[in-house]
Order: structure tokens, then C-alpha cells, then sequence
């Protein structure tokens, strides 16, 4: 084999190799696109929540965002804020979820309830934050 056809078949190798990056990444969407998102989509409401509480003496509540709860089923949804979230100042760090998220408030404090399916076969994942108590998974049926 000459010099030029050795470098030839280590480029087209390199291309190839690139290739199926490429194609893996895309493949595996720009958002959070996997059950950690929820995770750590919950702990960043926490956050924002008891940073507010913080500044302002309040909790704020939300409707669910980007979309319903039921509504929920593996794709990954653009995030649609709500009138709550707007008040409290949060966006995600990512600009496509598989989740939705909501936070509700009563005399005891905050719920951050964050539900996926990254597989769309309708059994939800549960993630619940309070003010006391870090992101933890609960069980799809107990809310």
C-alpha cells in the first residue's frame, strides 16, 4: 500500500468515526432528554424557590410547565413558562425537556414535583423537592 492510500484509508476512518459521533449526538437531542433531567430540573426550582423566599418572605406557586402532566410521553416539549415560574425568574438550563414541572405552595411551604416518561410506555417518573428535602424519586402513583 503507498503512502497516499494509507492516508486516504486513515481519513476516510477519522470521517467515519465522525460520523457515528455525529450521528449520536444528534440522536440523543439537545435537551435534557433522559430521566436526570428531572433531577436536576427539580433542584433548580428548589433553588430559585428558596432563593425568593429568601429576597421576598414568599413561595410562589405554578401551574405545570412546559405542558400538562398528562401530557407527558417521552418527546422532548420547547419550555413554555408559566405565570408562576415567570414571577419567580426560572428558565432551565436546557432548552428542550422530557419533562414538565410544577410547584405548589401551602402553610407548611413548597412541593417541586418534576414527572417524565423517557420511554413513553406511560409509567411516569416522580421527582418531589420541599424546602427541607433535595430532589428525591417518589412513586408515579402517589401524586
Amino acid at each position: 500500500m503507498t503512502e497516499w492510500s494509507r492516508t486516504n484509508v486513515a481519513v476516510l476512518i477519522a470521517a467515519a468515526v465522525g460520523v457515528v459521533v455525529l450521528l449520536v449526538v444528534a440522536l440523543s437531542g439537545s435537551g435534557g432528554g433522559d430521566a436526570s433531567e428531572v433531577e436536576r430540573v427539580v433542584a433548580q426550582i428548589r433553588a430559585a424557590e428558596l432563593d425568593h423566599y429568601a429576597k421576598y418572605r414568599e413561595y410562589v406557586a405554578t401551574g405545570w410547565a412546559p405542558r400538562p402532566r398528562f401530557e407527558v410521553d417521552g418527546s422532548e416539549v420547547a419550555w413554555a413558562s408559566d405565570p408562576g415560574f415567570q414571577r419567580l425568574g426560572f428558565a432551565p438550563d436546557a432548552p428542550t425537556l422530557v419533562g414538565t414541572y410544577r410547584v405548589t405552595v401551602d402553610e407548611r411551604g413548597f412541593v417541586v414535583t418534576g414527572v417524565c416518561d423517557v420511554d413513553g410506555d406511560g409509567h411516569q417518573r416522580v421527582v418531589t423537592a420541599t424546602a427541607t428535602q433535595e430532589a428525591t424519586v417518589a412513586s408515579g402513583d402517589e401524586l
